[in-house]
């Protein structure tokens, strides 16, 4: 049985989209996944629409793909014998401690009308592309990083403190593990909301691993979108942020393709790492060539089976021209 309920918002949307398929995978039944919908919605407004038992919502169903309009909090939380329960803030005010001022009143409305053993979850949500051009962003410095930082701030000092929540779901970590990849600013849509495969697949991968506690390799779904090196970031991006859900686990890459080409006499011999976009390879038996290209420019490999090992040559050989591979 998996019965989730999230009080959000468009984010919560995005972090819920794969949630059911994956629980398919795990051979979970009776399985309910649903999300009280406001756009853009606030603690205080919940706590407004609790107050008021005020039928403000869309209820998403997405294990039936089914939604319904003019919902209450009450009316959704009497539907299933929920095992979990998320909240999350407003994006534009995730970052902002005096946004959390009035969430004691609204965790105790939750707590009288909630099932007796739902747990309480926060979703910690993920910072704006630093290509977002919206006023909302100027609070941050219209900068990704001072962001996400302020929302670990928040996380840490104002959600922390509230015995009620049994964990975090550090979706907006996995996000920025993953930015910090080859990937780069990539995983949205909009400049807010996460693109529709990879961002809502590594969000979603999150909300599962965090709540069954279980290790990403072990849900086999994956979108039919996101090639094997993709996946395999996600997987890393989201493990990492579980392990260390309020700091950037970046991926190891040390040197771009400029650095190695400008500085090749003084790195010649020594280990370095690059990552990029697979543009041409020729397969010569047990050696390779392959070419890679990242920010900086392109710059061409040499890959052997004596030094990657059998596996890990046989996945280059897999690996399709545009693949990301490092």
């Amino acid at each position: 049985m998996f019965k989730l309920l999230g009080i959000g918002n468009s984010f919560s949307d995005d972090a819920f989209e794969f949630v059911y398929p994956m629980i398919n995978a795990l051979k979970i039944n009776d399985a309910a996944i649903s999300n009280l919908y406001i756009g853009g919605c606030s603690l205080d407004t919940h706590l407004c629409n609790m107050q008021g038992d005020l039928p403000n919502y869309e209820f998403r169903r997405f294990e039936k793909s089914i939604s319904y309009a003019n919902f209450k909090i009450s009316e959704a939380l009497k539907i299933e014998d929920w095992q979990y329960i998320t909240l999350q803030q407003a994006s534009n005010l995730s970052g902002r401690r005096d946004s959390f001022a009035r969430l004691r009143q609204l965790l105790d409305l939750l707590n009288e009308s909630k099932p007796q053993n739902a747990k309480i979850f926060w979703h910690m949500t993920w910072a704006y592309a630093n290509h977002y051009k919206n006023t909302v962003f100027n609070q941050y410095r219209n900068d990704q990083i001072t962001m996400y930082n302020a929302i670990v701030d928040c996380v840490k000092n104002e959600i922390s403190k509230y015995d009620e929540f049994v964990g975090i779901i550090p979706s907006g970590t996995a996000i920025q593990n993953a930015r910090s990849s080859s990937l780069g600013d990539t995983l949205d849509r909009d400049g807010l909301h996460l693109s529709y495969d990879l961002g809502r697949y590594i969000a979603s991968l999150c909300v599962v691993c965090k709540l069954l506690d279980v290790t990403p390799e072990t849900i086999d779904f994956v979108p039919k979108e996101i090639d094997r090196k993709r996946k395999q970031i996600s997987i890393e991006s989201v493990k990492n942020a579980l392990k260390n859900p309020f700091e950037i686990t970046k991926f190891n890459r040390t040197h771009t393709s400029k650095q190695i080409v400008e500085n090749y006499d003084e790195l010649e011999g020594k280990d370095v790492t690059i990552a990029g976009r697979l543009m041409a390879k020729r397969i010569m038996g047990k050696a390779s060539f392959c070419h890679i290209q990242d920010g900086d420019g392109k710059i061409q490999s040499y890959v052997s089976i004596n030094e990657l090992g059998e596996e890990s040559y046989k996945h280059f050989k897999e690996d399709d021209i545009g693949d990301i591979i490092g």
